[in-house]
């Protein structure tokens, strides 16, 4: 049925029964759950979304360069519920955590998955693209360009038919990761033909309506992946019968999940060891399939990757190591992802290159490498061309970052520490777009020390030393990964009169007596 607004249920945690009346709540995580996305958008119509924490709904707008359809594809499976039970109602809850491109109400509806020959049952995947893809596509034969290594020649991996008639519809107004909204689809039909015959669950298809004007915006629901267990997509079913029968302990599973990808990893790495790298792919794609919640598994397939000439995967894989449900967040997974990022020429990854050694700076680990690709990036030698507009770059990465400590609902330092300190390598390379940069992430985060330390940016060395140790030991650390060694040397002597007791100081000053 059509409404403008999502019906309000009681909440629902647990089975619950009253006079042979239960209801059953399905809330799979990232090992069991089946749900992703595709799009129709330029270059993406081959690339697969297994792995995201988000599910897209919607029409992206011709204004923002990249028009074109999302839609997204659930699957639950029935298998707690008792034979012979008779289905009252099923409702799919989702959580939207944003919109994009507009902020007007824009209409979903949902669909079951009707048969489509070889496309179904559909795949998940793993989240490869172009000839690699493994998993359910827009357009699995598409070849937008003319590097044969972006084509896919895989049809059974194009997305599946949907019904002709929505099982409902609803409205969804605007949200935010600050203020996120509770949608709720009537499922029952499909529900009920799905326990009569459980061989046509196919799944469900959330799509914009026909005729949806271009400009509707992109609705972002919470996926299965999602790193807010509560926040995942859920299934609803009231039934009559017997009692549900009994749900698998997650957190075993989950563990022997690990354990067996973990016995993989030496089998990849003696692969990788001896140049066969196809079959280290292929050994990383088996263990991301068999613990999506696991960091190594990403970051070992990345490397794979980019032996295998496939830079743009390597580098998202390496961003999936470090932000799954147990990330890898080991030195080594940061400089790579610098290593794969500062090269390219697309600014987003020279951001997220700069953000994982600024990551490194913070933690104090692996100094030299730092040093050595900070100057690949922001010296002479830069291979990504043009610095010019590194400061709007230190904008566009701040907003990252927000949307990143929002996620994580938390202030972290580390993370807090990644804008300031960008803003300030910026600083020190002169850079016009840095204060507008380092003033919006000290608004961000105005008790960080680095935002106490350093009441304005500096433009250049800093003449004089800071307020504290701690940001004077930073400017320092900050001159040296530039290149900047007098000016370093200058700040910390500075410091050091002001605070000779300080060991940090002291051992900064050694440091650069042996350059």
């Amino acid at each position: 049925g059509e409404r403008a607004t999502p019906r309000t249920e009681a909440p629902a945690s647990a089975p619950a029964s009253v006079a042979g009346l239960h209801t059953l709540i399905l809330q799979p995580g990232p090992l069991d759950g089946r749900d992703t996305f595709v799009s129709s958008v330029g270059l993406y119509r081959n690339d697969n979304f297994g792995p995201e924490q988000t599910l897209r709904v919607g029409l992206r707008p011709p204004q923002s360069g990249q028009a074109g359809e999302e839609l997204s594809l659930l699957a639950f499976t029935l298998e707690r519920l008792p034979p012979g039970c008779e289905v009252e109602a099923a409702e799919l809850v989702l959580s939207c955590m944003n919109t994009l491109y507009s902020s007007e109400p824009a209409w979903v509806e949902a669909r079951a998955v009707v048969p489509s020959g070889a496309r179904t049952p559909w795949v998940e995947g793993t989240g490869c693209h172009d000839a690699l893809v493994g998993g359910v596509v827009w357009d699995g034969t598409f070849a937008g360009l003319p590097d044969p290594r972006t084509h896919s020649a895989r049809p059974e991996l194009s997305r599946p038919d949907l019904a002709a008639e929505a099982l409902d519809r609803v409205q969804v107004g605007e949200a935010s990761p600050d203020h996120e909204r509770e949608v709720r689809f009537d499922v029952t039909e499909a529900v009920r033909a799905w326990v009569s015959r459980p061989a046509t669950n196919l799944g469900l298809g959330l799509t914009a309506p026909a005729g949806a004007p271009p400009g509707a915006g992109i609705r972002v629901f919470h996926s299965s992946e999602s790193l807010r267990p509560e926040r995942r997509p859920r299934l609803v079913v009231r039934y009559r019968g017997a009692p549900p029968l009994p749900a698998a302990d997650e957190a075993r599973a989950l563990e022997q999940a690990a354990r067996r990808v973990r016995a993989l990893l030496p089998a990849l790495v003696a692969c990788a060891l001896g140049g066969d790298w196809e079959q280290a792919f292929a050994l990383g794609t088996r263990a991301v399939e068999e613990a999506p919640f696991l960091g190594e598994p990403f970051l070992a397939r990345g490397l794979a990757a980019e032996r295998l000439g496939f830079l743009a995967l390597a580098r998202l894989e390496v961003l999936r190591s470090v932000g799954c449900q147990q990330p890898t967040l080991v030195p080594e997974g940061y400089a790579a992802l610098a290593r794969l990022s500062l090269p390219l020429r697309n600014p987003q990854a020279r951001i997220q290159g700069l953000g994982a050694l600024t990551a490194l700076a913070c933690e104090r680990r692996m100094e030299p490498e730092v040093a050595r690709l900070y100057r690949v990036a922001l010296a002479g030698d830069d291979p990504a061309g043009d610095r010019s507009d590194w400061g709007r770059h230190a904008s566009a990465m701040l907003e990252i970052l927000e949307a990143s400590r929002r996620r994580l609902g938390s202030e972290d330092p580390a993370l807090a520490a990644l804008p300031l300190l960008v803003a300030l390598v910026h600083a020190a390379r002169a850079d016009p777009g840095a204060p507008e940069a380092f003033a919006r992430a000290r608004a961000a985060w105005p008790r960080h020390p680095l935002s106490v330390g350093f009441p304005e940016l500096p433009v250049g060395p800093r003449p004089a030393a800071l307020g504290a140790p701690g940001p004077s030991a930073d400017w320092a650390r900050i001159l040296v990964a530039v290149g900047a060694l007098d000016a370093a040397r200058a700040q910390v002597a500075q410091a050091r009169a002001a605070w000779p007791d300080d060991a940090e100081l002291e051992q900064l000053e050694r440091c650069l007596g042996d350059r």
